[in-house]
């Protein structure tokens, strides 16, 4: 990460109290300040936005910049509508940056707009569950032992990829068999990582490993010789650095055709275990806290899905009850 993260405000201001501002230089300035205002989690998906979008703006004076310069790079730029509107929510808030901390009041980034799409829009499909029999097609198609051990982890523990990629061995309880999940790997660029602090103060969490995991992953830390500071599924380049969220999406493309299964994201591991938990009989608030969210809203909007073992469950009842009637 660049130095100016470890710049204290003062610093910033005092560093281009008499010189012309240049548009990076802002952009350096923002992240800064920005650090430490708002989560870790959300400050790298703004850092890397930002750093892929924002940075195409020429880098001039921050007083030359005006509509016809941000119109030229908002009409070219490849995202959806949705991104496009995170960016302008970025520019909002680097501008207002710049009027607060230079006196600088540029406000030609309102003249942007995202139009809206009044076509006829088709039903989105329902998130994807799998099932055990899904899960378990897809785990016999790696043929590695770190994936068949990183897969099953995520499944087991409904972890999201950062907190997967984020285990160290150290954060293994070999006494309690508890695994803590307290840090999460995150990108910052093509080929670098860096770990912060899990999503939300909830995220933060112990999980009590089945015994069936647990073995699997003693005897893989031993027979892999990793020491405390080493990450748990690492790169085969060094042992203190996490294996990639490219490697691993790979991977799951690779399984996910071999098993001849509906495509998938990592996040359908969490997805599907809040589901089988809850069809089996444990509680809301355990599911909640399992999944380290903040309320048991956010995992029932977003996590909890009918598997097609119930729905066939319930057709078959259906079926058997109606049909003789109707």
């Amino acid at each position: 990460m660049k130095n100016y993260l470890n710049k204290s405000e003062d610093e910033l201001i005092y560093s281009f109290k008499n010189k012309n501002l240049k548009f990076y230089d802002l952009i350096d300035f923002y992240f800064m300040n920005l650090k430490n205002r708002i989560k870790e989690s959300s400050f790298y998906s703004a850092y890397n936005r930002i750093n892929k979008y924002v940075r195409l703006l020429p880098n001039i004076d921050v007083s030359e910049i005006d509509y016809s310069i941000l119109i030229f790079w908002w009409n070219r730029l490849k995202c959806s509508s949705y991104v496009k509107k995170r960016i302008k929510s970025d520019l909002k808030g680097i501008f207002e940056f710049l009027d607060l901390y230079y006196g600088l009041h540029n406000v030609e980034y309102k003249k942007l707009y995202v139009p809206k799409d009044y076509s006829i829009k088709k039903i989105k499909k329902k998130k994807y569950f799998l099932s055990i029999s899904d899960f378990k097609r897809f785990y016999d198609c790696l043929n590695e032992e770190r994936f068949k051990l990183l897969f099953l982890t995520a499944f087991v523990c409904a972890l999201r990829i950062g907190e997967t990629r984020g285990i160290t061995i150290d954060a293994v309880d070999f006494n309690s068999h508890e695994l803590y999940i307290y840090q999460q790997v995150v990108e910052i660029g093509k080929g670098k990582f860096e770990v912060t602090s899990v999503k939300s103060e909830n995220s933060n969490r112990s999980i009590l490993l089945p015994g069936f995991l647990f073995k699997r992953l003693y005897i893989y830390i031993k027979k892999n010789k990793l020491h405390k500071e080493n990450f748990l599924f690492c790169s085969k380049r060094s042992k203190d650095i996490p294996i990639g969220s490219s490697t691993i999406n790979r991977m799951m493309r690779k399984c996910i055709k071999e098993a001849n299964l509906n495509k998938f994201t990592f996040h359908a591991f969490r997805r599907s275990e809040a589901s089988f938990l809850l069809e089996n009989g444990l509680s809301q608030e355990s599911i909640k806290d399992y999944l380290g969210h903040d309320s048991f809203e956010v995992t029932k909007r977003y996590y909890i899905g009918d598997s097609e073992e119930k729905k066939a469950k319930i057709c078959a009842i259906l079926d058997d009850k109606l049909s003789s009637i109707f």
